[in-house]
C-alpha cells in the first residue's frame, strides 16, 4: 500500500468475494480430500467455521475473500492471484473481470486516475466512483485508464457525461488511504506513493489534473500562465483565518510542480462564497500560476493539454510570446505596420496600431512605447492638431490621442524600405475646430 500497490491480503473484506479458474479450483478440492477426511475434520484443524468451508466447497461459483485467503494458506498455494478471474462485491451487476492483481497505482496509468477522482471525480460516502466531465474525450481516457488499472471493470455511463465504477474500486481507494466523501469537506491529500513515486506517475497525475482543475490564462501581452483553482469550506466562525485553510492538495502540487523544475507564484486568492447546500459554512478559492516562457513550453511538451481549446490557447499564447521579442526584425514590424496605420489615419493611436498589427490593445500600446523610447515615433503635442476619428480634433497643449513618425524614424524606415518612397498624410485643420468630415492632403517625403 505504501508503495502504491494494493494486494489481496489488504483488500480482505467479508464483503468481498472471487471467482477462480477452474484449475485452481480443482486442486483446492483435491487437496482436501488428501489432507481432511471431511469437511468437519478441517474446520476443526483451522479457525474456518464448518458451515463457511461448506458454502466454499459445496454452493456457488464465486467464493468469499476472506475464506479464500485462509485455505490458500492452509495448503500452501503461491502465486494463486494470477488464477482469479473475476473480483467484486456480493451483489450482481458490479465487479472486475481478470483484475490485474495486484493493483499497482504507481504507475502512469496509476496516477492518471488517482487524479481524476480528486479532480473532476468524486468518491462518495457509499464507495462509488464516479466521473464527470462534458468532453467526451475526457471520458473516453478515463475508461481506458480504469481498464490499465484495474482490468476489464464493469463500467456504467449516465448521460453521456457521467460515469459509475462498481464499490469494489472505492475498496481498494480506502486501502490507499483516500476519504471518501466531498472533497472541499475532506479536504484531500496527494498521496504519498504518487510525491515519492516515478516520474512517469508524476507526470501521469499532471497530466489528468491539468485538464480538469488547469486553465491557460492567456492574456498578451502581458498575462501567460496556467492556473490551478482550488477550494475548500471553512466554519463561519473561522472566516478571518482563512489563510489557514489552503487546500492540502494544492499545496502538494505546488511544491511538486516546484520539485520538478516548474516557474510557480506563491498561493494566492481568499475568495469567500457560500459553501454548496450549506447554511454554516462557507467555502474559499485559492491558486497559483505556472509563468515563464521556458515553463510554458516545458508544460507544453512534458504534460501538456489534451482539451481542444485549453491547448490553442497555450500554443497561440507560446507563439505570441515568441512574436513579441523586441528584436532587429520585430522592430522593423512594427515600424512597418506604423507607418500603414499613419498612411491611412494621420496620426495613430493604439487602437490603429491595435488593427494594424492585429494584436490586443495591451500589445499595441506596448509596441508604441517601445517605438517612443527608440526614437522612431513621437506624440503629437506642442501645436499640432489631433483628431480623435469621430470629426473632433483637440486643442493645442492638451494630452496626445496620438503619435506620428519623427525624423528618425523616417531615415530608420527608408532603410528598411531600401530606399523606397512612401506617403504620408495630415489634416490641416485649426486648433480647436468641430470637424465632420476632413479632406486628408497628400505629402511625398523621400
Amino acid at each position: 500500500m505504501m508503495d502504491g500497490s494494493v494486494s489481496l491480503s489488504e483488500l480482505s473484506c467479508k464483503n468481498i468475494y472471487v471467482k477462480i479458474d477452474d484449475k485452481l479450483e480443482g486442486k483446492l478440492f483435491d487437496l482436501r480430500k488428501k489432507q481432511f477426511r471431511s469437511i468437519r475434520d478441517m474446520s476443526r484443524t483451522s479457525d474456518i467455521p464448518e458451515n463457511k468451508l461448506e458454502a466454499f466447497f459445496w454452493h456457488g461459483d464465486s467464493y468469499n475473500l476472506e475464506i479464500f485467503l485462509k485455505i490458500v494458506k492452509i495448503f500452501g498455494i503461491k502465486n494463486y492471484e494470477k488464477r482469479i478471474v473475476w473480483i467484486g462485491g456480493k451483489t450482481r451487476g458490479g465487479g472486475i473481470r481478470n483484475p490485474r492483481i495486484p493493483f499497482n497505482f504507481n504507475s502512469f496509468h496509476g496516477g492518471k486516475f488517482i487524479a481524476a477522482v480528486l479532480g473532476d471525480g468524486n468518491f462518495s460516502k457509499n464507495l462509488s466512483v464516479g466521473y464527470i466531465n462534458f468532453c467526451p474525450d475526457m471520458i473516453t481516457s478515463f475508461k481506458d485508464v480504469s481498464k490499465e488499472v484495474f482490468g476489464d471493470i464493469n463500467i456504467k455511463t449516465d448521460r453521456k457525461n457521467w460515469i459509475l465504477l462498481p464499490r469494489i474500486a472505492g475498496r481498494i481507494l480506502l486501502c490507499l488511504g483516500l476519504k471518501p466523501g466531498r472533497k472541499t469537506a475532506t479536504n484531500p491529500r496527494m498521496p504519498d506513493f504518487i510525491k515519492n513515486g516515478s516520474r512517469k506517475c508524476k507526470i501521469g497525475f499532471l497530466q489528468q489534473f491539468s485538464d480538469d482543475e488547469g486553465s491557460a490564462q492567456i492574456r498578451p501581452p502581458y498575462s501567460y500562465s496556467i492556473r490551478f483553482e482550488l477550494a475548500r469550506e471553512i466554519p463561519y466562525d473561522k472566516i478571518t483565518e482563512k489563510h489557514e485553510y489552503v487546500p492540502s492538495l494544492l499545496l502538494d502540487l505546488h511544491s511538486l510542480l516546484r520539485e520538478l523544475g516548474y516557474s510557480v507564484t506563491n498561493i494566492y486568492g481568499g475568495r469567500v462564497y457560500r459553501g454548496r447546500k450549506r447554511l454554516t459554512r462557507y467555502a474559499v478559492s485559492w491558486c497559483f500560476d505556472i509563468q515563464g516562457k521556458f515553463s510554458l513550453e516545458k508544460f507544453r511538451r512534458d504534460i501538456g493539454f489534451r482539451v481542444g481549446e485549453r491547448k490553442e490557447k497555450l500554443d497561440y499564447g507560446l507563439s505570441m510570446m515568441t512574436k513579441n521579442t523586441y528584436g532587429p526584425k520585430a522592430i522593423n514590424t512594427a515600424i512597418v505596420g506604423f507607418h500603414n496605420a499613419q498612411k491611412v489615419r494621420g496620426i495613430v493611436t493604439k487602437h490603429h496600431m491595435k488593427s494594424e498589427m492585429k494584436q490586443t490593445i495591451r500589445n499595441a500600446q506596448a509596441w508604441l512605447s517601445k517605438l517612443e523610447r527608440r526614437g522612431l515615433i513621437e506624440r503629437c503635442s506642442g501645436g499640432v492638431v489631433i483628431c480623435n476619428g469621430r470629426g473632433f480634433c483637440g486643442l493645442e497643449g492638451r494630452t496626445p490621442l496620438g503619435y506620428k513618425i519623427s525624423d528618425k524614424g523616417l531615415r530608420f524606415l527608408k532603410e528598411v524600405n531600401k530606399g523606397k518612397t512612401y506617403t504620408i498624410r495630415s489634416c490641416p485643420v485649426n486648433a480647436g475646430e468641430r470637424v465632420y468630415s476632413c479632406k486628408w492632403s497628400n505629402t511625398t517625403k523621400t
